[in-house]
């Protein structure tokens, strides 16, 4: 795939597919070559190796430089006109926001407040209190004493008394 790149830029540029043998070339190695063969002197590429002029390689360079050179005032626009429209929105969302607590606001100052009429409450307020005494000044009932028959001796009781109702006899039929 790099030498379809490299002969792809060097066809766009009016330069030669073939290669010539320079000592300034650079060694580019397919991903898949380059794991299968291991390194070797410059002199003798590999198999799946691509020989790079270095002239190319900083034409290259040069050329990335310019595009970013180019590019970069635009990236900056573009940012800048983003925070713009971003803050436009939210400075609309806040206004929007603050017209409808004003509309809130509003409502309720056109209720009308509530009056207390100050003799009714001094009256309920004098009935809770009267309430409240007589609730505690009820007389305390005092408990009486437990039972001392204990709970298995009344079982026993009515078990053994001979005074048990008698129910309808059952009948069985076969």
């Amino acid at each position: 795939m790099d030498a379809d790149l490299t002969n792809t830029v060097g066809q766009a540029q009016g330069i030669d597919p073939i290669i010539p043998n320079h000592t300034d070339t650079i060694l580019a190695f397919s991903s898949q070559a380059a794991s299968r063969a291991p390194s070797s002197s410059r002199s003798t590429p590999q198999l799946g190796a691509v020989v790079v002029p270095l002239v190319r390689v900083q034409k290259l360079e040069s050329q990335m430089a310019t595009l970013l050179h180019h590019i970069h005032p635009w990236m900056q626009k573009s940012i800048v006109e983003s925070e713009a429209r971003m803050e436009g929105m939210i400075e609309r969302k806040i206004q929007a926001i603050n017209k409808c607590l004003d509309a809130f606001e509003l409502r309720l100052l056109k209720r009308p407040a509530p009056t207390i009429n100050l003799s009714s409450f001094q009256s309920e307020l004098a009935s809770l209190r009267t309430d409240i005494d007589s609730i505690l000044a009820t007389s305390t009932v005092e408990p009486q004493a437990a039972p001392t028959t204990l709970a298995d001796d009344t079982v026993f009781d009515v078990l053994f008394s001979g005074t048990t109702e008698e129910g309808p006899e059952p009948t069985y039929t076969k």
